[in-house]
């Protein structure tokens, strides 16, 4: 006998007379509802073979895999698509209608639509929404946490579809509508076969999986194709975080020469930041955007000038001589008198959001300044992530930007992640979640497991530089001075407020001397963070990336089916096992990276190891 033949229930093959199957036949894979081109397979006497329940075997003769099962995997997108409000010009009567009669056209109002198309055609159940096949060719949507200290905290994932211009049918919508920042989902499903029908079904809307979700970065129109670029939520992140600008008309909005510049944004608590002269005139100084409170006021480093109230109108009254007024609900203070010569004027202050108000934990500063500084729509933000984040690690900080600073908000996000040692990253839903970076602990759970009977390949990939070979040494700064001063204090000064403004920041260190040893050229990973405000918290972080990074660490991109990893989101722990020196037993790995590609139908994730 050259082979047994089984069928779709794992059963070996007999033929009608009890007596195995053999003879020249090559063992398939024997599954059931096979579409053409087929062959059923007979035993030498003419009959078709059929495993226990009847139902009868076939080889393969050609096709993709998945046609084997009767299954046909598809994908379908949607994009968002907006068109503005447009004022109308109104047509005036001449001839036809009196001189003066206003046309009775309507202006247009603002729009939105969805745009769908699938690969291979798509029908969702009552009510019917079509998917047409205009999908052109394969979606592939890679982003990845960028894992050293130094690098921005931020995942970006970037992709392109690319739909079939037929027709011509998407030039009128370029013309007129826009998908800037709009909503873009990938989706996922199979088609099972119908023997009886002898076609495809296509799944309930309920059993497709959603692969990714993010928005529109731009599109490109040709004769023949519609090219869109996607990108997840980050792409919010390239906003300029400073967009209130002073108008330079007097009063609040500043001096002529302030004009276009924008307002200082002070966010938690600060030290020794320079105050902005908004009225020159009139002595009057702005330390926020938004409301806040002076917690000390410094003329040269010195504590010379008193607080003399708080007030909401600072050009109704006066302000004393040697003395200062604030309107906290604008954040401003007034001097009664100029400041001495050479003498700078700084204060340590606390900055309110506008709506948010007061936060003062790391987490929660980054989450307002994502979802109000930044304008996140709400649903693209996982508060939870955050508010879990701000739980668990409760440091408190503080980030003040200038007028002269002009960053954007992945700059300023970045900024504040670092202090505490986080990552943004994207959920498949296309939220953005706050992710703390950490050794995988006894305690997680692991959502998932994969061996070789699930895994396609697994690919070592090279960690940044200055965390490979380990780092020996962590430094995170804290307590960040925002106005160094080795001169031009006033001999009132303190001793200790003296020392504290001579260097821009404090440092808490981790250190392991076997690691230095260990390695002829180890890590010594530049200072990063300044933002929290107490050495207790950033020894914390410094003690967690030491642990985390200061022993060897492996990242690894593990390639899986789409229907094994598809649910797999970014910080999610799983078990991975694959014959390499750091899989071969079965290793615990974070997951820090998410690929797709729809043409060979896989997932790869990166898992450090």
């Amino acid at each position: 006998m050259s082979g047994v033949l089984t069928g779709p229930g794992g059963y070996t093959i007999a033929d009608s007379d009890g007596d195995l199957i053999g003879g020249p036949y090559v063992s398939l894979h024997g599954y059931v509802g096979v579409p053409l081109p087929v062959t059923d397979v007979v035993d030498p006497d003419g009959v078709y073979v059929a495993d226990p329940d009847g139902t009868l075997v076939s080889e393969r003769l050609a096709g993709n895999p998945n046609l084997i099962a009767g299954q046909l995997p598809f994908f379908l997108v949607e994009i968002e698509a907006s068109r503005p409000a447009a004022a109308l010009s109104y047509a005036y009567g001449w001839g036809a209608a009196p001189w003066g009669a206003v046309s009775f056209a309507a202006a247009a109002t603002s729009d939105a639509v969805t745009l769908r198309a699938s690969d291979l055609g798509y029908r969702t159940e009552a009510p019917v929404t079509v998917y047409p096949p205009r999908l052109q060719s394969g979606i592939q949507i890679d982003a990845r946490v960028p894992l050293s200290p130094q690098q921005i905290g931020i995942v970006y994932g970037y992709g392109t579809i690319s739909l079939i211009n037929e027709d011509r049918q998407y030039d009128a919508l370029v013309g007129a509508w826009n998908i800037d920042g709009r909503t873009v989902t990938i989706k996922y499903g199979v088609k099972s076969w119908d023997d009886t029908r002898g076609l495809f079904d296509d799944p309930i809307s309920d059993d497709l999986v959603t692969l990714f979700t993010g928005v529109s970065a731009g599109w490109l129109l040709s004769e023949f194709t519609f090219d869109i670029q996607v990108r997840d939520a980050s792409y919010w992140m390239d906003r300029q975080l400073q967009r209130t600008l002073y108008a330079g008309t007097g009063t609040y909005e500043g001096d002529a020469e302030l004009t276009g510049t924008p307002k200082p944004k002070t966010r938690g608590t600060v030290y020794n930041i320079p105050l902005t002269l908004i009225d020159r005139a009139d002595r009057i100084y702005q330390y926020n955007d938004g409301p806040g409170e002076v917690v000390a006021l410094y003329e040269g480093g010195a504590e010379t000038i008193t607080f003399q109230a708080d007030t909401s109108n600072l050009y109704s009254g006066s302000t004393s001589a040697g003395q200062y007024r604030t309107d906290n609900s604008r954040g401003l203070l007034q001097l009664g008198l100029d400041p001495a010569d050479n003498a700078a004027l700084t204060a340590d202050v606390i900055g309110h959001f506008p709506t948010a108000g007061e936060q003062l934990i790391a987490a929660d500063i980054v989450r307002y300044l994502i979802a109000e500084d930044i304008g996140l729509p709400s649903e693209l933000l996982d508060t939870d992530s955050f508010d879990a984040a701000a739980a668990a690690y409760p440091y408190e900080a503080g980030w003040h930007w200038a007028p002269g600073d002009r960053v954007d908000g992945a700059t300023a996000v970045g900024q504040c992640l670092a202090a505490f040692g986080a990552k943004i990253a994207p959920t498949i839903a296309g939220a953005l979640q706050c992710i703390v970076l950490q050794v995988v602990a006894v305690s997680d759970d692991p959502v998932a497991s994969y061996d070789t009977a699930q895994a396609i390949s697994c690919e070592p990939r090279a960690l940044p530089a200055d965390i490979s070979p380990p780092p020996y040494r962590f430094r995170v700064a804290y307590q960040h001075n925002y106005t160094v001063q080795q001169s031009g204090l006033l001999d009132s000064a303190t001793a200790a407020h003296r020392q504290f403004v001579q260097s821009a920041d404090r440092y808490a260190t981790w250190y392991d001397g076997d690691v230095e040893t260990a390695y002829a050229n180890g890590n010594d990973v530049a200072p990063f963070g300044g933002g929290l405000n107490a050495e207790a918290d950033a020894q914390e972080v410094a003690d967690r990336m030491g642990a985390l990074f200061g022993t060897r660490r492996w990242l690894f991109d593990y390639t899986v089916p789409f229907i094994e990893g598809a649910e797999r989101e970014f910080g999610d722990v799983i078990v991975a096992t694959y014959p390499n020196h750091a899989m071969a037993s079965g290793a615990r790995c974070r997951v820090m990276g998410r690929s797709l590609n729809s043409l060979e139908q896989t997932i790869t994730l990166t898992v450090l190891v």
